[in-house]
């Protein structure tokens, strides 16, 4: 879970194991099924917005995409307002 509260912890949701020369695709889904964030060959840093809205308190989908080895990791991670 990830509190982006501006108290410094916890502000953004990383991946830490996630090098950036994986060149990994990751995408983050509301419960919707909505794209609210997607970055590629890049340190993932979610703050819990989209397009500068904040994204309500909630269980957000992820999905990791190797293109190395067409591998993909799924999970979930939750935000708390």
């Amino acid at each position: 879970a990830f509190t982006p509260d501006g108290n410094g912890k916890n502000d953004t949701w990383k991946i830490p194991f996630l090098d950036p020369a994986y060149n990994a695709t990751v995408n983050v889904f509301n419960r919707f099924g909505q794209l609210v964030y997607h970055v590629v060959g890049s340190t993932v840093s979610w703050d819990g917005n989209f397009k500068g809205m904040q994204q309500p308190t909630g269980s957000y989908i992820y999905q990791v995409s190797f293109k190395m080895n067409n591998f993909k990791i799924k999970g979930t991670v939750t935000l708390l307002r």
